[in-house]
């Protein structure tokens, strides 16, 4: 299940976001994304509670890239929405992920019956 971390599905959000948004919503949903992946990024989706998140939004460690500044509530509100995209899209997909392998795995049978 190594498949399923967090930055998997960041990295996999933001492909199909890429030519769906302008440049400058990219970089935003970019930005967020890898201030998500700072603290969520080796983790699997499974294991990310609601708290972990609200301990991330209240982290000193959550600094602007630029300026090394702690981030503005607005950006880190951007942060928690770009995380909650991030789920429902993996949400979206998980199921057509384990059909494949049920198909897979109902066909393997088959061949190996005959």
């Amino acid at each position: 299940m190594e498949q399923y971390l967090f930055c998997d599905w960041s990295e996999k959000f933001l492909l199909y976001k890429q030519n769906k948004v302008s440049a400058g919503h990219y970089k935003s949903l970019s930005t967020a994304a890898a201030h998500a992946n700072d603290f969520f990024g080796n983790r699997k989706l499974c294991e990310i509670t609601a708290h972990d998140i609200d301990n991330m939004m209240y982290s000193p460690d959550l600094l602007n890239y630029r300026t090394g500044k702690p981030l503005s509530r607005k950006s880190i509100k951007n942060v928690r929405d770009v995380i909650a995209a991030i789920f429902d899209f993996a949400a979206e997909d998980v199921p057509k992920i384990y059909a494949s392998k049920i198909r897979q795995r109902a066909g393997g049978c088959q061949q190996t019956r005959r």
